[in-house]
């Protein structure tokens, strides 16, 4: 009897044995269908690349036209901007224009595309209709970042080297006036506000304009540690976020008072906010990634591996689709959820 008991006792273990294994071996074939190795890049979000486009040498700015679903991105070493069909997500022409184009932005009013050229100390006009420069505005030494207010169609631009930034009538397309700062790098203008931001590389401090008024405001008193190299700002929150070396600073602009930062990656460069959702975009040149952060709680949701050195980052707001410029990859990322 005893020996009937402990045969049976194991014919249970076996068959539960037997019975987990096939739980375990189902699981794992369940998981490899969800989330198999060619799309590591998708996240508990869904957000993951649906495509990575090919373009000129040294790709380093980008800017997106929500109203037509094109994308424009400038290569720095060809000299030229690709032109992006957002539908398509392939490249329908490639505009020369000066030597090392930079940062670029669009009028979405006016369908008219601003690109600085930093080697050449010029602002290419191109007509979005036509897709060609229809003129070219000198500046002062060294443009790189560039914003526009659409509603009063004028242009900004911050000249590096030359410590300044030009204001450019979008109608007659000529400098009206340049203003001083320290050595301005990456800039964001907002159309509703009149706020123009400009991050100060190389200093502590990021500069607002708005008319004629001028400010500084300090994010760090310890020197170096914190380096600005760019700006967005949410008009719904009033918060201005400060891309730095290894976190975001984050500015109440009603109060001008500096709130706790956000911790996140190693060189942070690329920045842009979607206000309507509220998540903001940062890209981290050193670790390959994007990362989505939640303008609520100030929390990173996703993590996104992208192409080597992103540099940059922008969302069309009308299709949520986030655009990724690979600097030593030649090339953007498409991510979609």
């Amino acid at each position: 009897m005893e020996h009937k008991n402990l045969r049976s006792t194991r014919r249970r273990y076996a068959l539960i044995l037997i019975i987990l294994v096939g739980i375990i071996l189902t699981s794992l074939a369940l998981i490899n269908t969800i989330e198999p190795d060619s799309n590591k890049n998708q996240l508990k979000d869904n957000h993951f690349i649906s495509k990575t486009i090919s373009v000129g040498s040294f790709p380093v700015g980008i800017s997106v036209n929500p109203s037509t679903n094109v994308i424009y991105v400038t290569n720095n070493q060809s000299g030229t901007v690709s032109v992006i069909d957002g539908e398509t997500n392939s490249i329908i022409k490639t505009i020369k224009v000066g030597d090392g184009p930079a940062g670029i932005s669009v009028n979405p009013l006016t369908d008219m595309i601003y690109v600085a050229n930093y080697y050449s100390d010029t602002i290419s006009v191109i007509d979005g209709k036509t897709h060609v420069v229809v003129k070219e505005i000198p500046v002062d030494s060294t443009p790189w970042g560039i914003d526009l207010n659409s509603e009063n169609n004028i242009v900004y631009t911050t000249n590096y080297f030359a410590n300044t930034i030009s204001i450019i009538d979008g109608i007659e397309n000529n400098v009206i006036t340049t203003v001083k700062t320290d050595k301005p790098w990456g800039i964001d203008v907002n159309s509703h506000t009149g706020h123009v931001f400009v991050a100060n590389r190389g200093s502590v401090n990021v500069s607002t304009l708005k008319g004629d008024v001028m400010e500084k405001i300090a994010i760090s008193d310890t020197p170096f540690k914190i380096s600005p190299n760019n700006v967005s700002y949410n008009e719904k929150t009033n918060l201005l976020y400060v891309a730095n070396s290894s976190l975001i600073s984050v500015i109440d602009i009603s109060t001008n008072s500096i709130l706790e930062p956000i911790s996140v990656g190693m060189n942070l460069v690329g920045l842009t906010i979607n206000s309507d959702t509220n998540m903001i975009y940062a890209s981290d040149i050193q670790n390959d990634v994007i990362y989505i952060i939640d303008g609520s709680t100030h929390m990173i949701k996703e993590e996104i591996k992208v192409g080597d050195h992103p540099i940059a980052v922008e969302i069309n707001p009308e299709t949520n689709t986030i655009y990724v410029v690979n600097e030593y990859s030649n090339s953007i990322s498409v991510i979609i959820s």
